[in-house]
């Protein structure tokens, strides 16, 4: 029985070792864009206003 259990383990640990590798390609480099660069906005240090200001 203990045989079995630990074949069985074997078999599940090279069956995920396997597995990962064909999850986890390169990226084709002829296929990969360029994404635009990230902006701020114009008031990005604009805060909100304190509580005695809403007042």
């Amino acid at each position: 029985m203990k045989k079995f259990l630990l074949l069985g383990l074997v078999v599940c640990v090279l069956a995920a070792c396997t597995s990962k590798s064909t999850i986890f390609r390169a990226p084709d480099e002829s296929k990969v864009t360029q994404r635009k660069d990230l902006t701020l906005p114009p008031d990005y240090k604009l805060r909100p206003p304190k509580e005695a200001e809403k007042k």
